[in-house]
């Protein structure tokens, strides 16, 4: 009988078999856990709920400071009362006599001056009044009384930061007491009766509530200005209620708009589940108002900036939809009155609006999770898989141990198996076995080689750089020696647009050129993706050696890569020196060091080099006591600032002015420690309101030589600066059509924070720059995301471009592509007439540099030396333009 061949098969195919078994079956289990147990739902739930948490959190902060407020006002209403009451009959008065007794009201009026003084304080409210009537209804045209005011409660207890809205000028100059602008001598209730509630309601809720004691009568009033032009106020009076139960008067307490969304801003804290806050109060009982000009916190929904109202379904909802079904809102009431009050149907609440992107971000982490969860499950399957395939890894294990007993200079017979991959890999074990000798010595040789050296580079790695430099440092020869770091400025650029094999092209190139420090007896090494560091343990002198890093510097940025889709860049590198035995003489030390001079350099001048500097290192270690010179620039606003012009190429024409930062500080002395120390107190954002409200400040001050031309201001991408209702900037809102903000291109932008800011430009006409393009990190993908109408080419591609090739290819391609996109670009830093000439012949639109202007405190026109130059310039290339045609 003939035995039938066995038909062999791969063990590839095997374990894909086994796999998708594994893999469905595991898909399978999952769908149904997650569609049938009931924790989608749970997670949508889950969102109201944190939504309702934090607004429900901020309303009882707010409720607790607002009754707060009551609450003294209250105890002190009552000793008020007392005081009154017993002047009354010290002078044998009723409150009848108030309205035909000046005298009388004066003399009651200062005998609880230092009382209303001290409930203000207590209060922390930025005002207190009095009103006092003979508490008829015939005389409510007029009331004596007093009404002063604190803007800021939180920073001076003392009278002299008080000023008198209302009251007798006799008292306020007993008192010492600032009169406002706006000052009366008696209350005038015969205007907006809607103005003069917080005095009325108060005292009709006496005559329509008799026996009622006065607390139960507090009121708060809705928001509204005590003046025209004002900021709005809201106010709480208790009426004053004399022996007979008739009322003869109203105390009271108010507080700013402006204090109430300080003191919610300064009170928010946690996971903010609400974009914004607002206040409302509550109309024909369950219906909610929303309050448009009490803005508490964030911004709100367009559609909903002039208020709407919640029907009575929907007030009895925590959490509502709102029409277009983008956001949500949750209301809060906040309990300012019991249910004995007049007012309990009148009360206030807490709103918090919230995107449904915002609600359901847990939702979405959720969703994250779940692939996460699939990841995990087809790495289980493979273990499985594994663990199955044990069981094929029989015949394997059986040609190991044949292997094993094979003895030496024996030829080795393996049976077959039929399976295509283990009868393969026998018979190359068989091929090899007469090679193995001679490759072992080999092979040793390549892992001690690749234990020392880095494959990419081949140079040393860090371990054996270490071992190495830390040796010829114990020798303590007492040369001169010098610690270099660099680090690739541009490898992070190269990968994320090119891929990693391009950025190991760069890698490799760089190490090319540094590695030639070997031949010069030093030691180089390839520390980490994009650092190297090398040890001349002989420098012979330090000028000899920084003519050797001149010379390096020089070979790395005219060697041109050349990536795909024919771009072409240069390599730029940034490195610090530190000096043995000045600066250390331990290893570590000396690595420190010389990484710190060259993070130094690229904060500053990447692609420079720079030495160590003890008195920076020491200056960045004390970065703290900076910040006490930070905040007194900050509060005195003590900055001024300088225009440079930006002619325009073709006319010679100033066409802007770029607004440059001088601070006034020895210690913070430019626009770049400022900021360092800024970014580490997290104070960026006062930065950039001091740069606005100056800017335009200065430009407003010299208005007329400004004229229409441009202004150009630095803007941090990250921060967005919204001046408030009557601001200065608000009132002078026609500059910021001629503003164009600059925006850092090596800052990574916020996309929200851009879109606002893009947001803002465009409601005002302003413009929006990209600054110093070509400096920072993912120049293109930044291009692209901020589509700006201007951009200007940073000052380190600029200078010396008229003896660069490199630089030349790179500004033109930026020239074509700002064409095709209807962008205009800036050279920066142009300061010699080569550099000035090849950028005229190349095109560009505008020209800034010492070349043409420097930067003067003044805004000042173009020099007739200038504007010739530049026509003469233009002149000839146009003509030698025409030859060539």
């Amino acid at each position: 009988m003939i035995q039938k061949k066995k038909k062999t098969v791969s063990i590839n195919r095997k374990l894909v078999t086994i796999m998708l078994t594994v893999v469905l079956a595991q898909g399978i289990l999952f769908l149904l856990i997650i569609f049938f147990s009931g924790q989608m739902k749970l997670f949508s739930d889950n969102s109201f709920s944190l939504l309702e948490d934090n607004v429900y959190s901020h309303a009882a902060n707010l409720s607790g400071f607002m009754k707060d407020a009551a609450s003294n006002m209250e105890h002190y209403g009552d000793a008020l009362s007392a005081s009154i009451e017993a002047g009354l009959k010290e002078e044998n008065k009723t409150a009848e006599d108030l309205a035909s007794d000046r005298n009388l009201s004066y003399e009651l009026i200062c005998s609880v001056y230092d009382e209303l003084v001290t409930l203000q304080r207590r209060s922390k409210t930025t005002g207190v009044f009095l009103a006092l009537t003979d508490g008829s209804e015939k005389n409510l045209s007029e009331f004596s009384g007093i009404y002063l005011r604190d803007y800021d409660p939180d920073i001076n207890l003392s009278e002299s930061d008080l000023i008198m809205e209302i009251g007798s000028g006799q008292i306020a100059m007993e008192h010492s007491l600032s009169l406002d602008v706006n000052w009366k001598a008696n209350y005038d209730l015969t205007g907006d009766e809607e103005k003069n509630r917080f005095l009325t309601v108060p005292l009709a809720a006496v005559r329509e509530n008799p026996g009622v004691a006065m607390e139960k009568l507090g009121y708060w009033s809705e928001p509204f200005s005590l003046y025209e032009g004002e900021d709005p106020i809201i106010t709480y009076s208790i009426p004053l209620i004399g022996e007979d139960g008739e009322s003869y008067g109203v105390i009271g307490l108010e507080i700013s708009q402006e204090y109430l969304e300080k003191y919610f801003s300064e009170n928010i804290t946690g996971t903010q589940m609400a974009e914004s806050y607002t206040l409302a109060w509550s109309r024909e009982g369950k219906q909610i108002s929303y309050i448009p000009n009490i803005l508490l916190e964030g911004i709100l929904p367009g559609n909903y900036e002039e208020g709407f109202e919640l029907n009575k379904e929907d007030s009895k909802k925590s959490v509502v939809p709102l029409d277009d079904g983008d956001y949500y809102v949750c209301h809060k009431r906040l309990n300012l009155y019991d249910r004995s009050s007049p007012y309990y149907d009148r009360d206030w609440s807490l709103l918090g609006f919230s995107r449904y992107s915002i609600l359901y971000a847990d939702f979405n982490a959720i969703a994250r999770s779940t692939v996460i969860a699939v990841l995990v499950s087809m790495l289980s399957s493979i273990l499985l898989i594994h663990l199955l395939s044990s069981r094929l890894n029989r015949p394997i294990q059986q040609m190991v141990g044949r292997i094993r007993k094979k003895e030496d200079n024996q030829l080795m017979q393996l049976e077959t198996t039929y399976i295509n991959e283990l009868d393969e890999l026998g018979q190359a074990i068989v091929d090899m076995n007469n090679h193995i000798c001679e490759n072992a010595d080999r092979e040793k040789k390549k892992l001690e080689y690749e234990r020392d050296y880095d494959i990419l580079t081949h140079l040393l790695n860090h371990r054996a750089f270490k071992e190495r430099v830390a040796a010829l440092l114990r020798e303590d020869t007492g040369k001169l020696g010098a610690m270099v770091m660099w680090d690739l400025d541009n490898l992070k650029s190269v990968n994320d647009n090119y891929g990693h094999d391009f950025g190991d092209y760069y890698i490799r190139s760089a190490a090319k050129i540094l590695g030639s420090l070997n031949l010069k007896g030093g030691i180089v090494g390839h520390i980490s993706g994009d650092e190297f560091l090398a040890y001349i343990p002989d420098c012979k002198s330090r000028k000899s050696f920084l003519a050797l890093m001149e010379d390096i510097k020089k070979k790395l940025n005219s060697t041109v890569l050349y990536l795909a889709d024919d771009k072409v860049m240069n390599i730029r590198a940034s490195a610090g020196i530190a000096w043995y035995p000045k600066d250390a003489v331990e290893y570590e030390e000396l690595k420190k060091k010389a990484d710190f001079a060259m993070y130094d350099t690229k904060n500053s001048y990447k692609g420079f080099y720079k030495e160590f500097n003890n008195q920076i290192y020491e200056r960045d270690a004390m970065l703290v006591e900076g910040s006490v010179e930070l905040n007194r620039i900050i509060d005195e606003q003590d900055v001024t600032f300088a225009f440079q012009p930006i002619v325009d190429v073709h006319t010679a024409d100033i066409f802007a002015y770029e607004a440059l930062m001088r601070p006034h500080s020895e210690q913070l002395s430019t626009p770049m420690e400022l900021m360092r120390v800024a970014r580490v107190q997290s104070k960026l954002f006062e930065i950039e309101k001091l740069t606005v409200n100056g800017v335009i400040r200065a430009c407003v001050e010299q208005r007329e030589a400004l004229g229409n031309c441009k202004i150009f201001m630095n803007s941090i991408p990250n921060q967005l600066y919204r001046a408030k209702k009557g601001s200065y900037l608000l009132k002078h809102q026609d500059v910021l059509k001629n503003v164009v903000l600059e925006i850092i291109e090596s800052e990574q932008a916020d996309f929200t924070c851009m879109e606002r800011k893009r947001s803002w430009a465009n409601k005002f006409g302003a413009g929006i720059a990209l600054d110093d393009y070509g400096s920072g990190y993912n120049s293109e993908s930044t291009l692209l995301y901020i589509a700006p109408q201007y951009i200007k080419i940073d000052m380190e591609i600029i200078q010396g471009i008229s003896e660069d090739s490199g630089r030349q290819k790179l500004v033109g391609n930026l020239i074509s592509y700002a064409k095709l996109q209807k962008m205009k670009i800036v050279a920066e830093g142009v300061e010699n007439e080569e550099d000035l000439r090849f950028l005229v012949q190349a095109g560009i639109d505008y020209i800034q540099g010492f070349y043409l202007a420097m930067p003067d405190k003044e805004i000042l026109p173009l020099s007739q030396e200038s504007r010739k130059k530049l026509l003469e310039i233009q002149e000839e290339i146009g003509s030698e333009r025409d030859r060539q045609q």
